[in-house]
């Protein structure tokens, strides 16, 4: 079994693994804590050590891209 895809909570067929493995779709290296309603997400890492002007223009450069 792929590493990449094993857990211990959750059980996904060897048919979406492969799939998964297919379209490049992984695991996170750490749990995603944090989301905006646009589609965001943060780690507690990235929001603690990234600095809030950082942040902000990520996020805003983002909303202009998609509007």
């Amino acid at each position: 079994m792929n590493k990449r895809f094993q857990s211990d909570d959750v059980q996904i067929s060897e048919d979406k693994k492969k799939w998964m493995q297919a379209v490049g779709i992984r695991k996170f290296h750490r749990p995603m804590r944090y989301y905006s309603r646009i589609g965001h997400i943060y780690s507690e890492e990235h929001i603690r050590d990234t600095p809030l002007e950082e942040l902000i223009a990520g996020y805003e450069k983002t909303i202009k891209q998609t509007k």
